[in-house]
């Protein structure tokens, strides 16, 4: 027993600094995490980042990834953990070594607050979206090729009545201005209109309906460089009680915006 609790008396010193300093070294790398730009707006990612590190010491390095280039960057191999949403995450993801549908927020719809379709009085959103229809009042389109635009298109097939035509502009941050400036409906992620919407005169005026969900899958990547260490640490700790009570804790104004789907 006395030999085996005085083994390493016998290994060189030189060897144990540099089994230390591989041990260390491990900590420096940095975790490359990928986050939509409504998260990166909402500073969801970077609070739930900051605590990441304080658990474990784990530098963050956070890059913003577009829906429409999951798929790219997930080739590319330049990233150790990415979190999407879409209809089309779970199909850009299918090479991630760990995937789960982990996260949840919502879009709702603003407008005026006189509201003069009643959008207010829809039970549904297919509803709302068909009370605005048919009383022509203005709608305001999201961004092309943005999740908004992908369940707004969604629900105005279900309403099955008139949709507006026009170019929506590139940002979410500038629909948003036109949609102010035109008294118009929007559909919106709601941690992005609750940061920009003191900057208007719209508000909340329907909420609730699934078609209105948004997903969001978190994934563990095959990272090019091999820093197969970092996706692990973060998957892990985010999947932990430490890791589910940062998100809990991750709140704006002392309100949420994300919820763990698990």
């Amino acid at each position: 027993m006395r030999a085996q609790l005085t083994w390493w008396r016998f290994v060189p010193a030189a060897a144990l600094v540099l089994v230390a300093g591989a041990l260390a070294s491990l900590h420096r790398v940095p975790v490359h995490l990928g986050a939509p730009p409504a998260m990166q707006r909402a500073g969801f990612v970077r609070r739930l980042a900051a605590q990441f590190s304080r658990d474990t010491g784990f530098p963050v390095t956070i890059d913003t990834v577009p829906a429409t280039k999951v798929d790219e960057r997930v080739r590319r191999g330049d990233l150790d953990i990415v979190i999407a949403h879409g209809p089309g995450a779970a199909g850009a993801l299918d090479t991630a070594t760990h995937m789960r549908a982990d996260l949840s927020a919502t879009f709702v719809i603003v407008g005026p607050r006189s509201d003069p379709a009643h959008v207010g009085s829809a039970w549904s959103a297919s509803e709302a979206l068909a009370k605005i229809a048919a009383t022509r009042a203005p709608y305001q389109r999201s961004p092309t090729a943005s999740v908004a635009s992908d369940v707004e298109a969604a629900i105005w097939r279900t309403a099955d009545s008139w949709s507006p035509r026009d170019v929506p502009p590139s940002t979410v941050q500038a629909a948003l201005a036109m949609a102010d400036g035109r008294g118009a409906y929007m559909i919106i992620d709601r941690p992005t209109f609750r940061r920009l919407s003191r900057r208007t005169h719209l508000t909340v005026l329907f909420e609730g309906d699934p078609a209105l969900l948004d997903v969001y899958m978190v994934a563990e990547l095959r990272h090019a460089a091999t820093h197969t260490h970092c996706g692990k640490a973060f998957w892990t700790w985010f999947h932990s009680p430490e890791g589910k009570a940062a998100v809990r804790t991750a709140a704006f104004e002392g309100e949420r915006d994300y919820f763990l789907v698990h």
